[in-house]
């Protein structure tokens, strides 16, 4: 690593990320925006294993007529699989809650500490924990949705396949097991293959000190990550999806949005290609000026015509009827291309 790269990498690291934590735990606690001010009633770190990380929170709306179940959705936070944690991004669990679902916002391990396959093992454990005890707190495990962003998007979309796909794995054949259908998977801004983390300058203009913190999530999380072996198949999930038949089981219908200004807005296009292929129902949104994760600035315009779409599609989807096939799902389109905002790719 150069000595330019080490540094810009310590600064990202110690300086902006430090403090974006800071800001973002603090707010939880601001009276204005509290989630129990907004309408939520949340119960802290629930254990779901036997580590320190092993915690999650439940957000439910408090306006839920108590008889009547509540879709699932289990939210998986992004951080470059060494960042951040359920307290800075409790916002986006919020939003979901406030839609009118019961979410599981999850921590996991983290790199470098907690190198892959880590936290891959430690989402299909909280998913284990949610399917024995979502029903108890009034979830409909009928209608479960998975999301989550950048890495959180990754590990989403793995849990996504696990679902679809009998695997090798032991975490992936715990989650097989659990016969879960989810019906909506939300990878929003997916770094979706940590091996070749040079193919993003390849295909699009990234800055250098961009391309920096790029490799870097990749050899923290993935040391020895390229060429990839077999082993390291859940931390490349587009590439899984890229060489897979058609699913045992069905893979849930898939809204994809990045911003133009993200530099690994392509992994999102070959998700939608992949999907396509497999023909999957999804839609793939490209917002003109969104940077990466762009959508967390919630009370911007963009983030905001962001949510809006993605809050329907979810909402379509779980509310329709789903498809006794367990092979092939009707597609609505191919997004081989994904447009900006201006013109959407595909429909589902």
């Amino acid at each position: 690593m150069s000595r330019r790269r080490a540094v810009t990498n310590w600064a990202y690291a110690k300086v902006f990320l430090s403090n974006v934590e800071r800001v973002a735990r603090s707010l939880r606690h601001a009276p204005p925006i509290r989630p129990e001010r907004r309408g939520l009633q949340v119960t802290h770190n629930v254990r779901y294993g036997p580590g320190p990380m092993h915690h999650l929170d439940v957000y439910r709306p408090r306006q839920a007529n108590s008889t009547a179940r509540l879709p699932v959705l289990v939210y998986v936070h992004g951080g470059g699989f060494r960042f951040f944690d359920k307290d800075t991004h409790w916002a986006i669990a919020a939003r979901f809650s406030r839609h009118g679902y019961l979410v599981f916002n999850v921590d996991y391990r983290l790199a470098p500490k907690e190198p892959y396959p880590a936290a891959v093992e430690d989402v299909a454990e909280a998913l284990r924990w949610i399917a024995r005890h979502a029903p108890a707190m009034g979830g409909d495990l009928g209608r479960l949705a998975l999301a989550g962003e950048s890495a959180g998007a990754n590990l989403v979309t793995g849990l996504a396949i696990s679902s679809a796909w009998r695997r090798p794995e032991p975490w992936a054949q715990k989650v097989w097991e659990l016969n879960l259908r989810p019906r909506v998977l939300l990878p929003a801004c997916g770094y979706l293959g940590v091996s070749y983390p040079e193919r993003h300058a390849a295909t699009v203009h990234v800055p250098e000190w961009m391309q920096g913190r790029i490799h870097t999530v990749s050899d923290l999380y993935l040391p020895g990550h390229t060429p990839p072996r077999p082993e390291h198949a859940y931390a490349n999930p587009i590439l899984m999806l890229e060489a897979a038949d058609a699913p045992e089981r069905p893979f849930p219908a898939t809204f994809a949005l990045s911003g133009d200004k993200d530099p690994v807005r392509t992994d999102t296009d070959r998700l939608g290609a992949a999907l396509a292929r497999l023909e999957v129902p999804h839609q793939t949104e490209r917002y003109e000026g969104g940077v990466h994760t762009f959508h967390a600035l919630m009370r911007t315009a963009l983030a905001q015509r962001a949510w809006a779409d993605q809050l329907a599609f979810l909402d379509r989807h779980i509310k329709a009827p789903r498809s006794s096939s367990p092979r092939r799902l009707p597609v609505a389109g191919s997004t081989a291309a994904p447009q900006t905002r201006a013109g959407r790719a595909a429909s589902a």
